[in-house]
This record gives C-alpha cells, structure tokens and sequence, in this order.
C-alpha cells in the first residue's frame, strides 16, 4: 500500500467515525502500515490530532476548533462498539445508506446507521449514545418514537417485522444497561432495542476522576 492508498483509507475511516481514537483507529490496518500511518495523521493538513479530556489521543478532519468533549465522547464510543472484540459491525456514511439502501434512505434521517454480519442474518441497527446522562425511562420513550417514526416507512417496517432492524444504545454503566434491558423486555410488545455499557463514557464526560457508584441512574 503506497502513501497516496493510506492516506485515502484513513481519509474513509476518519470521515466514517467523524473522530476516532487513534489507536484504534491504527489497528484497522496490517501491522506493517501503521507506523506511516500514524505519521500522516500526525504531519498531513488534512487531519487534527490531539487529547481528549481523558488524555486518549483522537483525530478528526482538520477544523478551526477542537470538538466538544460531548461530541468526542459520542464518536469515540461508536467507534468502540464497531471495534468490539468478535463484532462485524460496520458504521455506514450517509452516503453509503443512499448507495446500498435506497429504499430506505430520504431527507431528515438521522446519523448513526450501522450494519451488524455477527450473525448470520444481518441487521440494519441505529446507534444511539447517552451523552446526557439521561433517566431510562427517557431512553426508552426516545426508542418507542424512534420505531414507530420508523415504522411510518414500508422498508423500515420490513425490516422490524423480520428482526432485522435494532436500535443500540450504548451507556455509562452495566447497571443502566440491565436496567433499560429490563424495561424493554417489560413492554407489551416486542421491541428491538438493546442496551451496551461503554464506561469510557463516564471519564469523557464527568470532569471529576471515576469515583461514581455502578447505578441505573448514570
């Protein structure tokens, strides 16, 4: 792989994850690559790196300012949940929803579309990240308006109906994550939503050293 073929596949995966930990970001590539690879990120004008509030090195495409601890912690972590150990997860572009889904694509859908091949059926799932913290009785009203607004679409609603559509919501703690598992499984009907702990979350956006309790509430 040339200069010109690395630096176009880091341009793809930054653009993918918007912000990406660079470490992980570097194990994406043959072994034998990343040192140059970590060498463009750090000297071409077209990447930023720098440390995050936990310290963590990231890069994202060059801007006037760095991202918010909001938006890095909301990146990093999907990029984390893609990267997971045994996982073929692969976060879609926009463009890539218009190109290998154009039943479904139109104006106004949100980011965060992925494509899970873990098992043998894939699944087109919708991640979500708790960057605020919020209560899970919130989160699951959040995903029931997320499935019905789906729903509304014939090939959204083929998808639900044939368990090949989820919603992921990666969380603080695995104490939220049990609990939003519980609320869900207590709904009357089905719904394919699902809770992931990223505890990396709570050091990207608490300012004070990880000293809180594994409660449902964070």
């Amino acid at each position: 792989m040339n200069t010109f073929q690395l630096t176009k596949q880091l341009r793809s995966q930054v653009r993918r994850y918007r912000i990406a930990a660079t470490e992980v970001l570097l194990n994406e590539l043959p072994k034998e690559h990343r040192s140059r690879a970590n060498s463009i990120l750090n000297t071409s004008a077209e990447f930023q790196v720098f440390n995050d509030v936990t310290g963590t090195v990231c890069v994202c495409q060059r801007r006037k300012r760095i991202p918010s601890s909001a938006a890095v912690a909301r990146c990093v972590a999907a990029q984390a949940f893609c990267r997971a150990n045994e996982s073929k997860r692969t976060l879609l572009t926009k463009t890539e929803v218009t190109r290998f889904f154009p039943t479904l694509f139109r104006h106004g859908l949100p980011a965060g579309y992925y494509v899970d091949s873990t098992t043998e059926t894939p699944r087109l799932g919708l991640l979500r990240v708790d960057v605020h913290f919020s209560p899970v009785n919130r989160i699951l009203q959040r995903s029931i308006d997320t499935i019905e607004t789906h729903r509304r679409h014939s090939g959204f609603r083929k998808l639900i109906l044939a368990d090949q559509f989820e919603i992921s919501w990666l969380v603080a703690t695995e104490s939220k994550a049990n609990a939003l598992r519980l609320l869900v499984r207590r709904q009357q009907h089905d719904l394919p939503v699902d809770a992931h702990a990223e505890t990396s979350l709570l050091n990207q956006l608490t300012p004070l050293p990880n000293t809180f309790p594994d409660v449902a509430g964070l």
